[in-house]
């Protein structure tokens, strides 16, 4: 089955809607026994047709 593209619901100013719903630290090891983690800020973004909401995670390292 054929799915469209998710396209974001957008205001007269041409700017979507991200509402904020929690974040979360990942922490793992490389190969070379390192650490490595980041932060991910997670936001909900409204979408064009209604109930095709999808969650974008905004990753940053420490």
């Amino acid at each position: 089955m054929f799915s469209q593209p998710f396209k974001p619901a957008l205001n007269k100013d041409g700017y979507a809607r991200l509402t904020f719903i929690g974040y979360e630290v990942k922490v793992g090891y490389r190969d070379n026994g390192t650490e490595w983690s980041m932060f991910l800020l997670n936001f909900v973004v409204k979408g064009a047709i209604r109930g095709t909401d999808k969650i974008i995670p905004i990753t940053k390292g420490f």
